[in-house]
């Protein structure tokens, strides 16, 4: 799962650095460069900046030939299109829809049909990219400014007709910025209109990287890159019991392990070389309140420490099945875990027990059970 945060503005192009900086394979795409029918090209430079093992920053240029058009109209954008033609069908519809509406969108503003070279190339890369990512997509709202934006074209509120148009059809939460300057690209959002979800806080799960990249209309976005859900979401909550009695923990223990996933308690030094015992519980998030009373209800503490926690648990089934001993069939379930390719097998140590206990086996020979 990617998390994307615009909530300083959003740029088609700063949106593609994000995926492209979340990209395992670290190649370029047959979408990072598009040639026009009537003359000129642009290509996309991905220039990147390592911080850290989690934290990488990417900035986007768009290189563009000296006669390249500033802006193409639905005949020049077909002609692109056309010329992918080696690429899915799907893809190419996903990207013909997004752009046709994004004029549509302009033409409702009382501008001309037309989109720059760079926001198709944009937009191509956003699905391509996307697409091998293979990830669940959330935003969070996007920052827009307030106020009049002046340009050649005179001037225009913020946020745009367009932007607003947009946020009304999709249900796409926008946030007032008090800045003037914040870009706000209508393709971008159109992009995580049709591909993702909006949420209003960060989801409860633990993040495995985190990328920033910046454009050359110097926006700068970040995105979250999550753990896949295997990892379940679980609270972990502890205290230190340094006065507590053998009874008391004992007491503590058989309440917690029943109200919560599994509970247990582990000896540690304290200050001054004191011994101490944590009791450490893992709850569900359903489990957390309970949990927490029981914890100052049912011990001597006056602290709880807690935070959440990812759990990575293998599918598991029980099967009957037989176990064979010195020739003998011994009727035992055997509990099987897997997870993806991973199998494992154990039998069920009641049946074991149960079976040495009553020493009822069968023999093979004449199908008769020995008993004691």
């Amino acid at each position: 799962m990617i998390l994307i945060d615009p909530q300083c503005g959003i740029s088609s192009q700063a949106l593609a650095g994000l995926l492209e900086a979340l990209s395992e394979k670290r190649e370029r795409t047959e979408a990072d460069e598009i040639s026009l029918p009537s003359g000129g090209r642009v290509r996309f430079v991905y220039e990147r900046f390592q911080g850290g093992l989690f934290d990488t920053s990417i900035e986007v240029r768009a290189e563009k030939d000296p006669f390249t058009p500033e802006f193409i109209d639905r005949e020049e954008i077909e002609g692109i299109l056309a010329s992918f033609g080696d690429l899915s069908q799907e893809w190419i519809n996903r990207v013909r829809e997004l752009i046709l509406e994004f004029m549509d969108y302009r033409l409702a503003a009382g501008k001309k049909p037309e989109a720059a070279p760079e926001t198709v190339l944009a937009t191509m890369a956003l699905f391509s990219k996307a697409e091998k990512l293979k990830q669940k997509i959330l935003s969070l709202p996007i920052g827009t400014g307030t106020g009049t934006k002046y340009s050649d074209a005179g001037a225009e509120p913020l946020p745009t007709h367009e932007t607003l148009a947009m946020a009304r059809k999709y249900e796409i939460p926008l946030k007032g910025l008090e800045t003037e300057t914040s870009t706000c690209d209508e393709a971008a959002i159109l992009f995580l209109a049709k591909t993702g979800h909006f949420t209003y806080r960060m989801p409860s799960v633990i993040p495995c990287a985190m990328v920033r990249a910046t454009s050359r209309e110097g926006v700068a976005m970040r995105a979250v890159k999550f753990a896949e859900k295997e990892a379940e979401d679980l609270w972990f909550l502890e205290a230190s019991l340094d006065d507590a009695t053998g009874e008391e923990m004992g007491l503590a223990i058989e309440i917690l392990q029943e109200a919560s996933l599994e509970a247990h308690i582990v000896q540690a030094l304290g200050k001054k070389g004191r011994p101490l015992f944590l009791l450490r519980v893992l709850a569900r998030e359903e489990q957390f309140a309970k949990v927490m009373e029981r914890f100052f209800k049912d011990t001597p503490t006056i602290g709880v420490r807690y935070w959440p926690v990812g759990r990575c648990r293998m599918e598991r089934n029980v099967l009957e099945g037989e176990l064979v001993v010195d020739g003998y069939r011994l009727p035992t379930r055997i509990k099987i875990s897997r997870l993806k390719d991973v199998l494992k097998g154990k039998a069920e140590a009641e049946d074991i027990a149960r079976n040495i206990s009553t020493r009822q086996m069968e023999d093979p020979d004449n199908e008769k059970t020995c008993k004691p």
